[in-house]
């Protein structure tokens, strides 16, 4: 391609290059990320080391760091074979993309990538529009570092990430908005602008539905959302979408627990790993108290998920800085479609509760509550009922309704683990206790304690308070 062309297509793709000058706890993160992550790259296949299998390599993890990289080359103005790195990574991760034309997964990474023909990559689902927008980002921000001959590759490696026609987009608003933009700039032009009017026309509560509970969903709508903002097609609808989610994101985190209102009750397995996806981008603009350093991670390689927010260049609007007082206390409503979420939070606390009149969702907790243990750590609980699956949250206390027979599932209580005492248990910090509810089993295993309850009365309760 010459070098009008290219220069004619970076424009079409975007409004030029998002690389700023990072501010300095921006600098500090890459810095730290950089340090964190380096000492898992395995120099022979210029990947990062799959931590869990001998012998595979992380594909994601990979081409963010390579991001890290560039991005911090290129605003720290220095280069100390970050740029080489980076290009050897980038060329490692195009081999790993699946060239056959007749397979249904054409065009896909995996998660875990393995030279060896004998042992099977594990496919992802998502790899289209994730990897897909990231090795785009690579052409619009880093065109003279990527060279010509590399810029070709990776055109053509995001066109073919374009799903095909018969393939739908990935579930949830995040992948639709990323479907469209990959779409718009590199494949089906008329299917991006439909899809581009079905999201733009979608009604605020269910974008919300689609997010809530979920950090991963918003750290990818967020993304998304950079990217429109890079298009002047689509600048506007991203601009009106960037303050409700980033807003909605800051009020629904916990102050002092990175623990996020909605995640007990809408998903159906509470999953520890997922928080830095947003917590990288919540950090990354200094939207909450709640930090997410690479040396605070369990698994360094997390530390790569600033690449996200560091390569999108993010456009927040001043509203959404504000912060709630790490002692305040506060309760929360979502009204999602059919359903509502009613939580209450405080300095050591989140409880949240789900009401819905419709038919109950199998393996979906009606409550469920997180708290600091005495230890320092965090504990959950989640309460499911066998009959209707309606429950309110006015403060400490959760109102069921008519619920059946409940279970009470409780988690990483650690070592001081768990008592019974009259009408409740002490539950290494915090006192839950019970009305109008009679226990009928307890078990305790090295996973969680089990309780077993059945209504005594007609206005069961469940009341939590966290011990000194």
């Amino acid at each position: 391609m010459s070098a009008p062309a290219e220069a004619e297509a970076i424009d079409r793709i975007g409004s030029g290059t998002r690389v700023r000058t990072p501010r300095a706890h921006q600098a500090a993160l890459l810095d730290q990320a950089v340090s964190a992550v380096r000492s898992h790259l395995d120099p022979t296949v210029a990947l990062l080391r799959c931590p869990r299998g001998s012998g595979f390599w992380l594909v994601l993890e990979s081409l963010a760091f390579a991001l890290l990289l560039l991005h911090r080359a290129r605003s720290a103005g220095a280069d100390d074979g970050d740029v080489g790195l980076a290009g050897r990574i980038v060329d490692a991760v195009l081999q790993a993309q699946n060239r056959k034309l007749l397979s249904p997964d054409h065009g896909t990474f995996p998660v875990l990538w393995t030279p060896e023909r004998r042992q099977r990559s594990v496919p992802d689902p998502d790899s289209r529009e994730i990897l897909g927008t990231l090795l785009a980002v690579l052409i619009e921000d880093h065109l003279d570092a990527m060279g010509p001959a590399r810029t070709a590759q990776l055109r053509e490696a995001v066109r073919r990430t374009v799903r095909p026609a018969q393939t739908p987009a990935g579930d949830g608003t995040a992948m639709r908005m990323l479907s469209a933009w990959l779409d718009l700039h590199y494949g089906d032009r008329f299917r991006g602008e439909r899809m581009v009017t079905e999201i733009s026309s979608m009604e605020p509560a269910t974008l919300t539905e689609g997010r809530v509970g979920n950090p991963r969903a918003y750290a990818l709508e967020l993304w998304a959302i950079s990217l429109w903002q890079r298009s002047p097609r689509l600048s506007a609808q991203a601009d009106a979408l960037v303050g409700d989610v980033l807003g909605e994101a800051v009020r629904d985190v916990h102050p002092q627990m990175p623990e996020l209102f909605g995640a007990a009750t809408t998903c159906a397995a509470a999953r520890e790993d997922q928080f830095p996806w947003l917590g990288a981008w919540l950090t990354w603009h200094a939207l909450g108290p709640v930090p997410m350093l690479p040396k605070s991670l369990g698994d360094p390689l997390l530390a790569t998920l600033y690449a996200l927010p560091a390569a999108a260049g993010l456009q927040v609007p001043v509203a959404t800085t504000a912060r709630r007082p790490a002692g305040s206390e506060l309760a929360l409503t979502h009204r999602l479609g059919s359903h509502e979420l009613s939580g209450w939070c405080e300095q050591s606390l989140l409880i949240e509760a789900r009401e819905s009149p419709v038919t109950r969702l199998a393996h979906t907790p009606v409550v469920g509550a997180r708290w600091q243990t005495s230890a320092g750590h965090n504990a959950w609980l989640r309460c499911l009922t066998s009959d209707a699956q309606r429950a309110r949250c006015r403060k400490r206390f959760v109102h069921l309704d008519r619920p059946g027979r409940v279970t009470v599932e409780v988690f990483n209580l650690g070592p001081s683990g768990a008592r019974m005492i009259e009408h409740g248990w002490w539950l290494s910090g915090l006192h839950f206790a019970t009305d109008g509810l009679q226990l009928v089993q307890a078990e305790r295993t090295e996973r969680c304690l089990s309780l077993t309850l059945r209504p005594s009365g007609t206005d069961p309760l469940l009341m939590f308070s966290p011990l000194p």
